[in-house]
């Protein structure tokens, strides 16, 4: 009867280098603390100034528990003209584009909370009439 020994029976992979963020996950799963993260946006509409408002779309990770663990902000508009109700009607209109492209993102906006004489009134594609 013929014996082979144990190396012969084992398949040979060449070793493939990790990335420092790579070994950093294994490590964290092998001792228990690795979470899952997933990425959320939020779109904010608010004031910079009394007259200068601002449109930010921030980009979040967050763990499988809904814990922060970074964010970057992704996409920001300035609207400062000298008249507040024609900002925010361009705020607004970029505001309503970017809820499209990011159709799940949480939604901040401070300006109605505060100023709803400040509301526009839309008209056709992307033409704003801002009431006073």
């Amino acid at each position: 009867m013929k014996t082979m020994n144990k190396q012969q029976n084992k398949t040979c992979v060449p070793p493939v280098e990790a990335t420092e963020e790579q070994r950093e996950t294994l490590h964290m799963k092998a001792i228990g603390k690795h979470k899952e993260t997933k990425i959320e946006y939020e779109l904010m509409l608010r004031y910079q100034t009394d007259t200068e408002l601002v449109v930010d779309v921030r980009e979040d990770t967050v763990d499988s528990d809904g814990e922060p663990m970074g964010e970057e902000y992704v996409e920001g508009f300035v609207y400062d003209h000298w008249n507040l109700k024609k900002n925010y009607g361009d705020a607004v209109t970029k505001f309503l584009e970017l809820k499209e492209k990011y159709p799940d993102a949480y939604v901040t906006d401070d300006i109605l909370e505060e100023s709803t004489e400040l509301l526009a009134i839309r008209y056709g594609k992307g033409f704003w009439k801002v009431g006073s």
